[in-house]
């Protein structure tokens, strides 16, 4: 696969995350208890600490995140800014939160970060069915159907 294609699949893979997210955001916001909103802010944490980690810094504690629309947006933004900068298989060197030093791949990081995110919301998607709440279908699937609407 080229660059090229590997530039494309990780942006689409960060565009379907964001579409995903913001599905889910009015859900959270409205119908999702302390539990769930906490699981929604780990997904967005998890994605924002990596683009930390690319900007050299390795916190020890996660960051915090805002529940908006516009911080969805721009997290989506700076993951594609970084699609750009960096090639597939550049090594990104970071410490974990223990401090532990480690070197990854960064197409790696982030495909590993959408996958982060599609799992923790199929987990959204169990506790929200089980009290019986509506929730959104976010299947790549269905992303990428609307897209070939447009």
């Amino acid at each position: 696969m080229s660059i090229v294609d590997n530039k494309v699949l990780l942006g689409d893979g960060h565009r379907y995350d964001l579409w995903a997210n913001l599905l889910w955001l009015p859900r959270i916001v409205e119908s999702g208890g302390d539990e769930e909103r906490a699981l929604f802010k780990h997904i967005l944490s998890a994605s924002k600490i990596w683009i930390v980690r690319f900007g050299v810094d390795s916190p020890s504690v996660p960051p915090e995140v805002v529940l908006s629309e516009s911080a969805l947006r721009g997290l989506c933004e700076e993951w594609l800014t970084f699609v750009e900068k960096f090639e597939y298989h550049t090594r990104i060197d970071y410490r974990t939160y223990r401090g532990a030093a480690v070197t990854g791949i960064f197409g790696d990081i982030a495909r590993h970060v959408v996958n982060h995110s599609t799992y923790h919301r199929g987990q959204l998607r169990e506790k929200f069915g089980a009290q019986g709440l509506d929730f959104p279908e976010t299947d790549f699937l269905l992303y990428a159907a609307s897209r070939s609407l447009e």
